[in-house]
Order: structure tokens, then C-alpha cells, then sequence
């Protein structure tokens, strides 16, 4: 494990998942989307919405480290935002998600006029920081086509793989698991209840061209939230009645969806194991347990 890391400190949507895919063909083990300090301190890499909002303390904790800066066409960003946000409403997020979107967008829900706002108050933010430090930023335009395996490489000084960069502007994994579900049951309500959605969200997948283009037998996209491609086909294996069942209705093979359901279960384990420590350390020493604080 490197002592110095990576950060990806662009905001959600930003490609920062197709970043965090690439650093680990790069041989960095990335955490997106990290909880907690430990997440950090136990990974090579990090990105995501925790670590945009307190880069210049992780810069501190682990210096010699290098950042990157992923950005998109604004208008674009917030159309993606609007469609990402629909998915799952405010009151169903975690208290960790709720704290840095709050934080860093001034508001839980998608609201145009702020996530703009906030998308050029981070942008200022990162190129003040390290205005005299050029060396330790690189700037990534990964959803606009414009990122590639030399650049990258290049300002990490690795090796360049014989492997396809990855883009997260497309149908990523998740999202093509719906878009199954949606052609196989024809029904939103029970879709909406398996992915853990919101139905507007739905309906405006179903109108897309990705819904009447998709097929069924292609193989899924290799990018996506797996966290939630896992908990999606787990919940969808209880609905359709069994591993076999579901992977002959959704076009998938029975390993990969035993593989998902397995990966489920340890994330389960592992996450109230997590939350009875933090419950306990809190009883004793009257802490918040916030482990990712604003940086001044």
C-alpha cells in the first residue's frame, strides 16, 4: 500500500467512477465514495463527493500525494445530476450521503441554480489550491471523451495498459439492470421497489433511446456503481424467485449473479459490523464519529 495517494476531487458525475475503475487497472486499490477516514488510510485511491469536499486536509494527512481534477460540460453535469438525483429522493439516502450533499450543494434534492453555483465554487476552490503547484493536479475531462491511458500515466508515471480507457458516459452497468427489469416485468411500481428508485426516474429511463435500443443479450456495461448492480440483483433474485430463475430472465449467467448476491451479503456483514463499532465508540467516548470533517 502507498503511503502518498491518489484523490479524485471532482464532484459525483464527473466520470469519477470511470476514474476509479481506471486507477485499478492501474494497480491502485480505489475506494469511491470513501465513509470513512480508515477507507483512505486502507486504499492506494479515492474519489467521489467525501473526498472533493476535504481535499486540502487529505493533502495534509498524506503528503506527497497527487490529485486529479475530473471535470464535465456544465450543462451536461447538470443534466446528469437531474437524472441521477430522480433515482433515489432525499429521505432515502444515508446520513452520510445527506451531510456532504448538503454541504457541499447546499441542498439534498437536484436544484439546477445551486448545483451550479457549486460546480463553480468547487472549480475556484481547486484551482486556487494548487495554483502554485501544477505538478500534483491534472485536470480530467473524462465524460467529454477527452481523457486517455498517456495522460493519466504520464502524471503518475506508470505504465501504460493494453486496455481500453473507461468512460462513463454511456449506460453504465446499473442502469442496463434496470432497463431488464423494466422490459421483463413490465412494471414500474415493482421495478422501482428491486432497484430502489424513484418512479419518475423510471419512466424517464423508459422513454430513452438506451430502453428501446437495449439488448438483452449483449453483456453489461463494465461500468457502474458494482455496490449497487449487486444490491439490485440480489433484491431481484428474491423477487423472481432464485438464482436460475433470475439469471435466465435477465439474460445473465448464473455465476455472475451468485458472485453479486455473494458480494451483497459481505457488504451487508461488513457494514453492521461498522455500525455496531461506531455505535460503540460513541457510547464510550461521546463522539460524533465523523471521520471526514470539513476542511477550513
Amino acid at each position: 500500500m502507498r503511503t502518498a495517494k491518489v484523490f479524485g476531487i471532482g464532484l459525483s458525475r464527473t466520470g469519477t467512477t470511470s476514474l476509479s475503475e481506471a486507477l485499478g487497472i492501474l494497480g491502485f486499490s480505489a475506494v469511491h465514495y470513501p465513509a470513512t477516514m480508515r477507507d483512505i488510510a486502507t486504499h492506494d485511491a479515492a474519489a467521489d463527493l467525501p473526498v472533493a469536499d476535504t481535499f486540502e486536509l487529505l493533502d495534509t494527512t498524506f503528503p506527497g500525494s497527487k490529485f486529479i481534477y475530473t471535470v464535465r460540460e456544465r450543462t451536461r453535469w447538470l443534466e446528469s445530476c437531474r437524472r441521477h438525483w430522480t433515482r433515489k429522493q432525499g429521505n432515502k439516502l444515508s446520513a452520510l450521503h445527506r451531510e456532504f450533499r448538503e454541504r457541499v450543494y447546499g441542498t439534498i434534492d437536484f436544484s439546477p441554480a445551486l448545483f451550479a453555483h457549486a460546480y463553480d465554487r468547487h472549480e475556484r476552490r481547486v484551482m486556487k489550491y494548487f495554483a502554485a503547484r501544477p505538478q500534483d493536479l491534472l485536470v480530467l475531462d473524462i465524460c467529454g471523451g477527452h481523457a486517455n491511458w498517456e495522460t493519466l500515466c504520464a502524471f503518475l508515471a506508470v505504465p501504460v495498459p493494453l486496455t481500453p480507457f473507461p468512460n462513463s458516459n454511456r449506460v453504465d452497468a446499473f442502469e442496463e439492470i434496470i432497463i431488464r427489469l423494466l422490459h421483463v416485468t413490465q412494471n414500474v411500481d415493482q421495478v422501482a421497489k428491486i432497484a430502489q428508485v424513484s418512479i419518475p426516474y423510471l419512466e424517464s429511463l423508459q422513454a430513452s433511446d438506451a430502453f428501446r435500443r437495449h439488448d438483452m443479450q449483449a453483456p453489461l456495461s463494465s461500468n457502474g456503481n458494482q455496490k449497487k448492480v449487486d444490491g439490485a440483483l440480489n433484491r431481484a433474485r428474491a423477487y423472481f424467485g432464485g438464482t436460475e430463475t433470475t439469471a435466465e430472465r435477465l439474460a445473465l449467467s448464473s455465476e455472475f449473479l451468485a458472485d453479486a448476491v455473494t458480494r451483497h451479503r459481505r457488504r451487508k456483514r461488513a457494514k453492521f459490523f461498522q455500525e455496531w463499532q461506531v455505535t460503540l465508540r460513541r457510547l464510550v467516548t461521546g463522539s460524533s464519529g465523523r471521520f471526514l470533517p470539513k476542511a477550513e
